[in-house]
């Protein structure tokens, strides 16, 4: 007859949760996102919620890491430096596409028109949308646009669940 303890199912579920979650640092060198993986509400709640910040004191990672859970796209926060190397739940892509990341050894954003070549992030005058073509990026090196590829909690129930607050702030 087996034994049921419940202490032992909750730290089974709670392991599970945390392999989802990854540790944000795997590599995805070799892989390269082709379609969108993010349902298209999903994406435009994201750009929605980004577009109704004016100033925050978040930095451009927290900020990214922060719309993301808030809209429901769950990944341990990452700093733009290791975003930039490949982190667990994005693959790298060269089509991108609104919501998809856009990463600099330094700087991350959220593409908003991939036609217009623009993006959205925290910046030294708030939150705000500008052009990766024009000539002060583009001396900040070539980009990588990431595709979020991991589990996505259903619109309804993600900022209800988010694990950040507007409160959090840059390190």
């Amino acid at each position: 007859m087996p034994i049921h303890k419940p202490g032992v199912r909750i730290t089974v579920v709670f392991f599970v949760l945390l392999g989802l979650a990854g540790n944000g640092m795997a590599r995805t060198k070799h892989r390269n996102a082709t379609t969108q993986t993010v349902p298209e509400t999903t994406r435009s709640l994201l750009l929605e919620a980004a577009m109704r910040i004016e100033q925050t004191d978040m930095d451009c990672s927290h900020l990214v890491h922060y719309l993301y859970n808030r809209v429901g796209l769950i990944y341990n926060y990452v700093p733009s430096n290791s975003l930039y190397q490949g982190a667990t739940f994005f693959l790298r892509t060269f089509q991108p596409q609104p919501g998809d990341l856009i990463v600099w050894r330094g700087h991350v954003g959220v593409v908003v028109d991939p036609e217009e070549h623009t993006f959205i992030s925290a910046l030294r005058t708030g939150v705000k949308i500008a052009s990766y073509d024009s000539r002060y990026w583009k001396a900040k090196g070539r980009p990588r646009f990431l595709r979020y590829t991991g589990p996505a909690l259903p619109p309804e129930l993600a900022e209800s669940a988010s694990i950040v607050s507007l409160s959090n702030s840059a390190d």
